[in-house]
Order: C-alpha cells, then structure tokens, then sequence
C-alpha cells in the first residue's frame, strides 16, 4: 500500500493495488461507468463506486475532462519557465493558478524555480497574456517560453 501524507504528516489515503487499477482505467477513460469498472477488475459495481468516491472525498482522484486540439481547432501549448526571486515564489504561484491559461504549475529545483503550462487559441493570446499577466509577477528576474510543436505523452502521472 501507498501512504498518501499531507505536509503536516498526517496519512489521508492508503493506494492499495485495486486503487491503482481504478486510478489507470479512469485515467484511459473516466466516463466509464463502475458496472464496467467493475467488470474488467472483477469486482462488484458497489466496491469500484465507493473506492472512487472515496478517493476523489479525499482529493487523491480528481476527473476531469480533456480536449484534443487537433479536433477543436489550433490551440498552443506553451511551457514557460522563471526565475523568480526566492521572497516572491509564492505570490508568482497564487497569480498563475489565478491564470485561465494556465493548466499546470509546479516549482521547481534548477535553474528556474517556476514551471508553468499553458495553453492559448493564438499567437496573440499568448503575446496578450505575457503583457497583461505574466508581466505582473513580481519578482521576476527571467523567464523562457518553449512552444510544444508535437505531443507525445499526456499530462497525467501513471500509476
């Protein structure tokens, strides 16, 4: 079993082997019902449905839709990196998850200490969001953008 703690220590969710098997199938296809959940683990409809919400109660699971951009329209996938100075990591983290565009963000050891993913219909959406948002990050000392031309894995961590 996997403990998932909190930062204070506390345990708030033990992954076992059946979680993980859940946790795979929805992440190939969330809008599977449990009955078919429960039937490629051999399991009851009841047991995969209280798993499940269990696991999204205690924020371990969260479902979420994702679009394919070659069937909706152009869309750039933008990962930026920062440097940010140190006093002001915080406060750049509570102004791009404030972000729309932003999908990810995670800080980061390195050279940078910011990594941000995002996502935008244009050039001039992004050229727009780097003037009046990005702009307004307090602390920042550089940054780069890398334009994803090619996909090759999703966003999700395996389990």
């Amino acid at each position: 079993m996997d403990k998932l703690v909190t930062q204070d220590g506390k345990v708030i969710y033990e992954l076992d082997s059946l979680d993980k098997k859940l946790i795979h199938l929805l992440e190939l296809d969330a809008g599977q019902s449990s009955r078919t959940l429960a039937a490629q683990l051999n399991i009851s409809p009841t047991t995969a449905s209280q798993r499940i919400q269990k696991m999204i109660q205690t924020g371990v699971l969260h479902l979420t839709a994702r679009v394919d951009p070659k069937k909706v329209g152009p869309l750039l996938v933008v990962l930026f990196t920062c440097e940010v100075a140190p006093n002001k990591v915080s406060d750049a983290v509570h102004l791009l998850t404030r972000c729309r565009q932003i999908t990810w963000l995670s800080t980061i050891t390195g050279r940078w200490n910011l990594a941000a993913l995002g996502l935008f219909r244009s050039n001039e959406a992004l050229m727009t969001f780097l003037k009046d948002d990005f702009a307004r990050i307090e602390g920042l000392r550089t940054f780069e953008t890398f334009v994803c031309i090619e996909h090759h894995v999703g966003p999700f961590i395996p389990m």
